[in-house]
């Protein structure tokens, strides 16, 4: 390969630089969803960072991924604010339920908190998971697009959780 065919790099994740790759290495990495929209994506020939929505040969392979993305977002009537966690919140998942107090407060101690508005996006499919989200008053919508429209696959609703640790 030469080095023109081998002119974009990619900042990862994992908050490291990916290349130099080729182009058609970039549109599987956006098929397999390692690149997104978001994805920050080095062009050496124009020696720019952009990011992948904002590079045309890649917007069809962008739109066939997101259309199989799975979202997870808030119900609708929530307000994105913090949340007052208790021990006895807590009890009422089946996970914590035996725990002491003393326990339960540790666990609040290490933990934080969010209300979100309706709508806003919590996790997507293929994103890496750090996050267990308990859901303590309302429910959360799993949905996923498949053809530009929109597929409803579960409620999640108060004392569930999802997510990984």
């Amino acid at each position: 390969m030469s080095s023109i065919e081998e002119r974009y790099s990619i900042w990862g994740v994992d908050k490291l630089v990916y290349g130099p790759i080729d182009r058609e290495t970039l549109l599987r990495w956006t098929r397999d969803g390692r690149v997104t929209s978001e994805t920050w994506v080095h062009d050496k020939q124009i020696d720019f960072w952009l990011q992948g929505e904002k590079i045309d040969f890649i917007k069809p392979e962008l739109a066939e991924h997101e259309a199989k993305t799975i979202r997870v977002g808030a119900s609708p009537d929530a307000d994105e604010e913090e949340v007052k966690l208790t021990p006895d919140s807590l009890r009422s998942f089946e996970l914590f339920s035996e725990l002491s107090d003393h326990k339960l407060e540790q666990i609040i101690m290490f933990s934080s908190t969010r209300k979100f508005a309706g709508g806003t996006m919590i996790v997507r499919k293929g994103e890496p998971g750090k996050s267990l989200y308990l859901i303590v008053e309302g429910h959360v919508t799993a949905s996923i697009t498949v053809g530009g429209k929109k597929e409803k696959l579960a409620e999640i609703g108060e004392g569930d959780f999802f997510g990984e640790l």
